[in-house]
């Protein structure tokens, strides 16, 4: 298999990719390194868009903390920390996609439904946002593989249109206006 189970815990949330298995043959450093840039937009833009890793709709936030964000939309984006902190490591033809520290055990919460969480009942708020799928993974490798670069994009702009990603980049604080 090309694609690793997530790897969770509340200091580190994996995910390996083996790259040259997937594009049967040896990885460049820049393919490498554009696959870990889509799949990063990829899974940002997926769980912004209010959906699981498993294209299923996130539950409902409850009606406090939708009245203390402002918004019902949910979208595991409140300041915008924790899914700007998903990284990438190239380790030659396998990358890994991750997310470290602080930003890590929000996620643990998130992806386990806050197994543990003194207040929260374990499992009701489960948002399973992290990773990519065997057919995902594929896909942006098509999109990053010789002379369409382009692919992996287009595929995303689908999912979201751009007027969208410029609401959600102003919402984060990555533009003004």
């Amino acid at each position: 298999m090309s694609v690793s189970k997530v790897s969770k815990s509340q200091t580190k949330i994996s995910q390996s990719i083996d790259l040259d298995d997937i594009l049967g043959r040896e990885a460049t450093p820049i393919e490498r390194d554009r696959f870990i840039q889509e799949a990063i937009d990829f899974m940002v833009s997926r769980t912004q868009s209010g959906e699981d890793k498993n294209g299923k709709a996130f539950k409902s936030y409850t009606k406090e903390y939708a009245q203390f964000k402002g918004s019902s939309d949910v979208d595991l984006t409140l300041f915008g920390d924790m899914l700007l902190s998903i990284q990438g490591d190239d380790n030659g033809g396998e990358v890994e996609i991750k997310i470290e520290g602080e930003e890590a055990a929000k996620a643990y919460g998130h992806i386990t439904g806050f197994k543990g969480h003194p207040t929260i009942p374990s499992g009701k708020y489960k948002r399973d946002f992290f990773g990519l799928s065997e057919q995902e993974a594929e896909f942006i490798a098509e999109g990053i593989r010789g002379e369409d670069p382009v692919q992996a994009r287009e595929f995303l702009s689908q999912e979201i249109d751009q007027q969208n990603i410029s609401e959600i980049l102003r919402n984060i604080g990555l533009i003004s206006g």
